[in-house]
C-alpha cells in the first residue's frame, strides 16, 4: 500500500512547531500537545482512506545532535524495529511493523481499535506505523515530534482496521528521551574537589 502525507499533516505540523516555539523558551523539557494529524492513504481498490493518528511534541533543552543519538538509543532499548534512519532530517520510522512488546508492554496496550465487544488490537495482527523526528529550535533547544498509528487485522477476520494511537507510547518515548539527557548532563557536571 503506498503512502502519502496531505496537506492536513503538513498544516497540523506547522501549527504545532509554533506552539512548541514559543515552549522552547522555558528551562528544562516541557510537552507541547498539538492537534492530532490526518494522514492520508491511497487504497489498492482506488480512493483514499484518512487516518487520524496521535502526534505529541516534546521541547527538550538540548542541542538536536545529542537528542539524536538519545532518541536512537530508546527505539533501540524498546527493541522497536527500524525502517528508516535519515540523520540528515533526524527522523526515525518504523512502518508496517509487527512486534509483541514494546520496552516489555504488551504492544496493544498503545493504540485503541474498538470493535463491538472490546479493542480489536489486543487479539488481531497489529502493525505498527511510528515516526519520530527530531528539530532544532533556537539556542540549545530541540523538538521531538512523535506520531503513532496502527493497521490492525481482527481476529477471524480478512479486513483490516486503521486505529490511532492512544498517546501513551510517545510519553514512554518523551520520557526515556528525559531520562538520557538528564544523565547525560551529570556525567558531564563538574565535580568539586574538597581542598581546592
Amino acid at each position: 500500500m503506498k503512502k502519502r502525507y496531505g496537506r492536513a499533516v503538513l498544516g497540523t505540523i506547522a501549527v504545532a512547531l509554533g506552539a512548541a516555539a514559543c515552549a522552547s523558551t522555558q528551562t528544562g523539557p516541557s510537552v507541547v500537545s498539538p492537534p492530532t494529524a490526518a494522514e492520508v492513504l491511497e487504497n489498492p481498490s482506488g480512493g483514499t482512506t484518512t487516518r487520524i493518528i496521535s502526534s505529541d511534541q516534546l521541547v527538550l533543552d538540548a542541542p538536536v545532535e545529542q537528542v539524536w543519538t538519545a532518541l536512537t538509543e530508546v527505539y533501540a532499548e524498546l527493541g522497536i524495529p527500524v525502517t528508516v534512519v535519515d540523520g540528515a532530517t533526524y527522523t526515525l520510522m518504523s512502518s508496517r511493523q509487527r512486534v509483541q512488546r514494546i520496552g516489555g508492554v504488551r504492544v496493544d496496550r498503545y493504540f485503541e481499535c474498538w470493535g463491538s465487544y472490546e479493542n480489536d488490537a489486543t487479539r488481531g495482527q497489529l502493525l505498527i506505523e511510528l515516526r519520530s523526528q527530531a528539530a532544532a529550535e533556537g539556542a540549545g533547544h530541540t523538538i521531538v515530534q512523535t506520531a503513532a498509528s496502527s493497521v490492525v487485522r481482527p481476529a477471524n477476520s480478512t479486513n483490516t482496521k486503521l486505529c490511532p494511537g492512544n498517546g501513551k507510547l510517545q510519553q514512554v518515548i518523551g520520557k526515556r528521551l528525559q531520562e538520557k539527557l538528564a544523565l547525560a548532563k551529570k556525567s558531564w557536571a563538574p565535580v568539586a574537589i574538597p581542598g581546592r
